[in-house]
């Protein structure tokens, strides 16, 4: 009887008994905060209900003959969560194409606001700095010779039996419906059926000449 009214006691004064209890029974935190700021909020008007109706009505009476009663007021509301704010102006930064001014950013999150410096140079992609150094190299013979397949159509015939049947092999699997896997395990056999000679004659002459050169002293040959 005694737990009973101890219960009834806090449930009376904070609006929920769930701290104070002990048992398995108890609320989660969200639902133990709101209950609190509920009765915080009711606590804050019969106050202000009660100083509005008396204290501050004789008071300005005895001061101020004749003014009207100033109205006193508790804000009781929580305070904003700002991270959900910032996820909310996110998405409507997204969405709408729009931003903040300055001035709302200050106003909500306070303190004082200034651009951000611009980012410090950082070193060239790797591609950009590849190709930096590549210009600045001396150009040999199979520079030259990889250039002329590349602009011309040298290097289509020497690829085009390499990867001709696997890109037939792929159409054929698609129009089948086969799967991704059963493509993949018959890739070893495709790879074995490849004609690439002319690929690797052309890249072994390609390599010999390279070496020749080399060793002969040559720039170019």
């Amino acid at each position: 009887f005694v737990e009973f009214l101890d219960r009834a006691t806090t449930t009376t004064i904070l609006g929920q008994s769930s701290t104070t209890d002990q048992g398995p029974w108890r609320g989660t935190a969200e639902v133990q905060q709101d209950v609190r700021d509920e009765t915080v909020a009711a606590d804050c008007r019969l106050l202000d209900s009660a100083l509005n109706s008396s204290i501050a009505r004789w008071l300005t009476a005895w001061n101020f003959p004749g003014a009207a009663v100033p109205a006193i007021r508790r804000n009781a509301e929580p305070a904003d969560d700002l991270d959900a704010r910032i996820k909310r102006e996110e998405i409507i930064a997204n969405i709408g194409g729009c931003r903040p001014t300055r001035g709302h950013i200050e106003t909500v999150y306070g303190g004082e606001w200034e651009d951000a410096p611009p980012p410090p140079a950082g070193p060239p992609p790797a591609d950009a700095a590849l190709a930096a150094v590549a210009a600045r190299l001396p150009r040999d013979t199979i520079d030259g010779a990889v250039d002329d397949l590349l602009a011309g159509d040298g290097w289509e015939p020497l690829m085009e039996p390499v990867i001709e049947p696997i890109l037939a092999a792929a159409g054929a699997a698609l129009a089948h419906g086969d799967s991704l896997e059963d493509f993949r395990l018959r890739l070893p056999a495709l790879f074995a059926e490849m004609d690439d000679n002319r690929l690797v004659e052309t890249l072994r002459r390609m390599g010999f000449s390279a070496a020749l050169s080399g060793r002969a002293g040559l720039d170019d040959a």
